[in-house]
């Protein structure tokens, strides 16, 4: 493949784009964002054309941390219960060992859920599930101990537990509200059964219904901020991709044949000053000139508009012969064209340039100039097999074959 410089590195085809970023360079999209930029952070709400993009892309960062999330906690489940054994009652150690087990392995469980990005429409089910479940063996835990200090501190515990969890992996403000609804009410049955005063109780339940909404608000700004962010890095990309799009359609202008849709004399000067500087890997290199006979006879007795059919027609027959994105074709200039085949010795060269001008042949378009009364080529092949590879002595080979060849009759291929 012809690489040569990083700034002729898509230019295979030159008239082609290869449509990077045209799914975000939509003007409508742009305006969107622009308008969503000028709302108020606290009003600010994705709507459906942007939101499954934000979601999608906040997920794959909350996937990472989510998987961390359950790691950790399963393990500093497992090692809290080495402690129990010091501070809970002998006959209720097997029932808090068994509860610590079965949270560590939900916890594992929904790890790879999440790693593996399974069943991503039941995520707030099977994410939420380690909050609840933390706080039902914590409860239960207490309860059966008959010991309010250690009941507060299994809550206490939970409740960070949950806190931490809507901090990593709470998207939406509605799902941090669903664990509030589902967690404190079971906070406070537990609290219900424990011997402690109305004002104990209160003063616990105060703390917890403060603690659990001032981090979900905190979640909701959290997000506020992130969706801000992402609209402001979306319209950086927008923007990078509508100048990407305006520089390969500069870049086609200028190395593109407007007629013929081929590369131009300029493109085709600079691959051979590349390949002549750097390219000797591509031996043999074979060079065939063409040229459309009796073309100013043509374009004398029809007219110019048909002498521009007439090009248009053998610059699509020579494009359809290429036989990879490492053959180039370019106009040369008025009815010259010229192809630059890598890796190709002069009877493939030969055998390629017979093939374009039987098909040129086949078209039978009409030339009342010339002695058949049809447009035939001309073309003269020549290949370099050793360096230094000099591209320009090598056009001027095929040149000389080319004259050769009209000289000859027209309508051949000379070497």
């Amino acid at each position: 493949m012809l690489d040569p410089s990083p700034a002729m590195a898509y230019r295979g085809n030159p008239a082609r784009s290869d449509g990077a970023g045209s799914e975000t360079h939509r003007p409508e999209l742009e305006q969107l964002v622009e308008d969503l930029l000028r709302v108020r952070m606290s009003r600010l709400k994705l709507p459906p054309e942007i939101k499954p993009l934000f979601l999608r892309r906040m997920r794959r960062n909350i996937r990472k941390n989510t998987a961390g999330w359950c790691f950790w906690l399963a393990m500093l489940t497992i090692l809290n219960g080495v402690f129990d054994a010091f501070i809970v009652p002998p006959r209720v150690f097997p029932l808090i060992v068994a509860e610590r087990v079965l949270l560590a392995a939900c916890l594992l469980t929904v790890r790879q859920l999440v790693k593996r990005d399974l069943f991503v429409p039941l995520a707030p089910f099977y994410l939420g599930l380690p909050c609840v479940l933390t706080v039902i063996i914590a409860g239960i835990g207490g309860l059966a101990a008959h010991d309010t200090g250690l009941l507060n501190r299994y809550l206490d515990n939970a409740m960070l537990v949950d806190c931490t969890a809507m901090m990593f992996f709470g998207i939406e403000f509605s799902f941090c509200l669903g664990i509030c609804a589902t967690c404190l009410p079971l906070i406070a049955l537990f609290l219900g059964f424990a011997p402690l005063a109305n004002a104990a109780r209160l003063q616990v339940m105060f703390f917890d219904v403060t603690a659990f909404l001032s981090i979900a608000y905190g979640r909701h700004v959290q997000n506020l901020i992130l969706a801000r962010l992402f609209l402001l890095n979306m319209r950086d990309e927008i923007r990078d991709a509508a100048a990407r799009a305006r520089h390969a359609q500069l870049s086609s202008i200028a190395y593109t044949d407007p007629l013929t849709e081929l590369s131009n004399r300029r493109y085709f000067d600079e691959i051979c000053e590349a390949i002549s500087a750097n390219a000797t890997s591509l031996l043999p290199v074979s060079v065939c000139m063409i040229e459309i006979d009796h073309f100013k006879k043509l374009n004398d007795t029809l007219g110019h508009l048909q002498g521009d059919r007439c090009l248009k027609l053998v610059a699509a027959t020579i494009r359809n012969h290429l036989r990879g994105p490492s053959d180039i074709a370019a106009r040369f200039g008025g009815e010259e064209f010229v192809l630059l085949l890598p890796n190709t010795g002069l009877a493939a060269a030969r055998d390629l340039a017979e093939r374009i001008r039987g098909a040129i042949l086949d078209l039978q378009h009409p030339n009342p100039g010339a002695p058949g009364g049809i447009v035939t080529i001309s073309i003269g092949a020549a290949d370099l097999q050793n360096p230094p590879v000099t591209i320009q002595s090598l056009i001027a080979t095929a040149d000389t074959a080319l004259y050769r060849a009209k000289q000859s009759g027209r309508n051949r291929v000379s070497t």
